[in-house]
């Protein structure tokens, strides 16, 4: 018995479903006509399609993966928004290097809002995290003291600033402490 052969004419592909061939069925699945060919979309137009320009930053409209960061996918794999903004119109990132976000928005994928920085180097721009209860960086209640204390962290070593009964005072001398053990703390460095 001799296999059967796609009904699309000029076709000769082996019948798989609804009398089609693989491909002709995918191409019903997908776009409701067999006959369709779906228009191949090259990375940069898709890149542009998740962007919206309409503010300062230019955010990243589409997948964003559980840390906030811009997803685009290409080929087999998934690249983060902000690198691929960055190669596009700025040029390579050097092996072991990382894209900054200057604006803080990790959606963000303006090149005038970025930069590359080393770990280190982004690690030091970071905002007041989400649990911290003082309100400053670096500054944090010990209960044992009753005073607030200020602890920086840098290349891997702790930097002790004392311990402060005013929070604004423990909050003034993180800032110093950080702006003179820091390069990249630009939230520090453009607050008055």
């Amino acid at each position: 018995m001799l296999p059967k052969i796609c009904s699309i004419p000029e076709c000769e592909k082996p019948s798989r479903k609804r009398t089609w061939c693989n491909s002709h069925y995918m191409n019903w699945f997908r776009h409701g006509d067999p006959l369709t060919v779906a228009r191949v979309i090259s990375p940069e137009e898709r890149f542009w399609a998740g962007v919206d320009k309409s503010a300062d930053c230019w955010i990243w409209t589409e997948v964003l993966n559980d840390s906030g960061y811009g997803i685009i996918g290409i080929g087999k794999k998934n690249v983060r928004a902000h690198r691929f903004a960055w190669e596009l119109l700025v040029g390579d990132i050097p092996k072991g290097m990382q894209i900054d976000h200057r604006c803080r928005r990790r959606e963000c994928v303006r090149p005038e809002h970025l930069r590359v920085a080393t770990n280190k180097q982004n690690a030091e721009h970071v905002d007041v995290r989400k649990n911290n209860t003082s309100g400053y960086r670096g500054v944090t209640f010990n209960k044992r003291r009753d005073k607030w204390s200020v602890l920086v962290g840098h290349n891997g070593r702790n930097y002790f600033g004392g311990n402060f009964s005013d929070v604004h005072e423990a909050g003034a001398v993180a800032k110093d402490l950080r702006n003179e053990l820091f390069t990249h703390n630009d939230l520090d460095r453009s607050a008055a």
